[in-house]
């Protein structure tokens, strides 16, 4: 695989507070805790205090129980018990065969960063996470694929955390997958819900470079988290945090990703995940008639932590508490709102991680280069939007002479002679004479769009294959790792996976494209 990088801002398709970030711009400065580099990261590290490891060391022990798995996972969750170990972490929601293909971009990202790590601190170990959004509600945001062309839907009337759901209605789905992922298809079938075929999966994606796999939904871990549920709880402490950022960056001109709520946690249990809401001395569960006082809630927390949920502004305070963690790893969306959150951990002594940007990357495969070459089409121009797309074909592949700007220069001097002879006559001729003017401006800009709409019709086949090209490494007007699924080339190119972890560099932030040289 051949990479060439490009800044994000030649592609169109980032926000303003995204690439101020990738820039480092000072008057965000106060928003992160430290620059995403080695000397950053080196930095977080040395913020952790020693602490007892057992319990995640035996949560994510037990979680693999049963799963076969490498050496190097084995290993990684063994070095989870010493104080010179940190991960590298980042996240997703369990999307159907891993969904979107940035879902692979953020674990790579993730895994070359812990290698980089390693050898500039030969001394301390870098573990690469990748955390389970078992307990998200949103089903329709992660039911189905895109393959080959073809959406794949999961349907199903279950509710509650998506981690927890069982598989017996995917089978309708599974009966229209194509037959090269039998061997994909088998974790589905062999597991008792969506969180453990998500882990069965990515494990075998991913066990050869030590990526291990955790679901927070845990008693035992909730159990760390119980002091800050019981401050969310009774002081909503994360409302006013948020709220804050937010207005700076409102005032500032940037767009948001989260809105904070006066509390930021769930109820949890028997298909039921909504929010909770306190009303004076009670705490109610919305759409529910579950109400609880203090005293029932501090039971809850003593007694069973686990159906407290937090919600995506306390999810990344509750992956701080449990983790060893010096970096997160996110695209634009993600760390957007992190950046909103950095108030939030300072309110409760937690080390904020490095914000670390997931690779991105466009896969151009064999066919496609060899019809760009044909075509001598740059992939860079399939950026742009059509109609400007268009139009650039027309000025690069026209034989004519489509310019009529000296034309109209022409023109206009004949018409400022016109009004000055005007003038000389009878002053209200200037308006006139300018008007006139005007509407011939107007007569040529019409004459020069006729001219280009005719050579773009004789152009239209070359301009179509172009389109053709653009529609299928841009799906849907998208960025192809927004909408296809890794499976669509994986199929096809075996060693897609180690291609991408020996070519994308997780320390140079930029947009990559990717060619297959087979």
């Amino acid at each position: 695989m051949k990479k060439r990088s490009i800044p994000f801002e030649q592609t169109g398709k980032f926000s303003p507070l995204f690439l101020d970030y990738i820039a480092q711009k000072p008057s965000l400065q106060h928003l992160f805790n430290r620059p995403h580099s080695l000397e950053g990261l080196q930095d977080i590290a040395s913020q952790f205090k020693k602490e007892d490891r057992t319990i995640l060391f035996d949560a994510i022990s037990q979680q693999y129980e049963g799963i076969e798995t490498s050496t190097l996972v084995k290993q990684n969750i063994a070095l989870l018990q010493h104080e010179n170990t940190y991960t590298v972490t980042t996240g997703h929601q369990l999307q159907l065969m891993t969904g979107p293909l940035f879902f692979v971009y953020k674990i790579i990202t993730t895994i070359n960063l812990c290698r980089e790590l390693k050898k500039e601190s030969p001394s301390d170990n870098f573990v690469p996470v990748f955390w389970m959004a078992s307990e998200d509600h949103d089903f329709e945001e992660i039911n189905s694929f895109l393959l080959f062309g073809k959406k794949h839907t999961w349907d199903s009337s279950q509710t509650g955390a998506v981690g927890e759901f069982h598989l017996e209605d995917l089978k309708a789905s599974m009966d229209e997958w194509p037959d090269e992922l039998a061997e994909y298809k088998a974790f589905y079938i062999s597991s008792k819900n969506l969180s453990e075929a998500t882990r069965k999966l990515v494990n075998h994606l991913f066990q050869e470079h030590g990526l291990l796999i955790l679901d927070a939904n845990d008693r035992s871990l909730k159990k760390l988290f119980v002091p800050l549920l019981k401050k969310e709880l009774t002081t909503s402490f994360s409302f006013d945090a948020v709220s804050r950022t937010s207005q700076f960056l409102a005032e500032n001109g940037y767009k948001t990703q989260v809105t904070p709520r006066e509390i930021n946690l769930f109820y949890l249990k028997d298909g039921v995940r909504e929010r909770i809401i306190r009303e004076g001395d009670v705490w109610k569960v919305n759409n529910t008639d579950l109400e609880f006082t203090e005293k029932q809630i501090d039971q809850l927390l003593e007694e069973t932590p686990e159906v407290f949920s937090p919600n995506v502004i306390l999810r990344p305070v509750y992956q701080q508490c449990i983790l060893p963690n010096i970096s997160y790893v996110g695209g634009p969306g993600e760390l957007i709102y992190w950046l909103q959150l950095k108030e939030v951990f300072e309110a409760v002594d937690v080390v904020f991680p490095v914000l670390t940007p997931r690779s991105f990357g466009l896969f151009v495969n064999q066919n496609s280069q060899k019809k760009l070459d044909k075509l001598a089409i740059d992939v860079l121009s399939l950026f742009e939007e059509e109609s400007l797309l268009r139009k650039s074909l027309v000025e690069k592949w026209s034989e004519a002479d489509l310019d009529i700007s000296e034309d109209k220069a022409a023109l206009a001097k004949v018409f400022e002679s016109l009004a000055q002879k005007g003038v000389a006559i009878d002053p209200t001729l200037k308006a006139f004479v300018e008007g006139e003017g005007k509407r011939t401006e107007k007569q040529l800009d019409t004459i020069e769009k006729k001219f280009k709409k005719a050579e773009e019709r004789k152009l239209e086949q070359s301009i179509t294959q172009v389109l053709t090209l653009q529609q299928r490494l841009f799906p849907n007007g998208g960025l192809q790792e927004r909408q296809e699924n890794l499976f669509s080339i994986l199929l096809n190119t075996p060693n897609f996976i180690d291609d991408l972890i020996d070519v994308l560099d997780p320390l140079a932030i930029s947009f990559n494209l990717l060619y297959d040289e087979g």
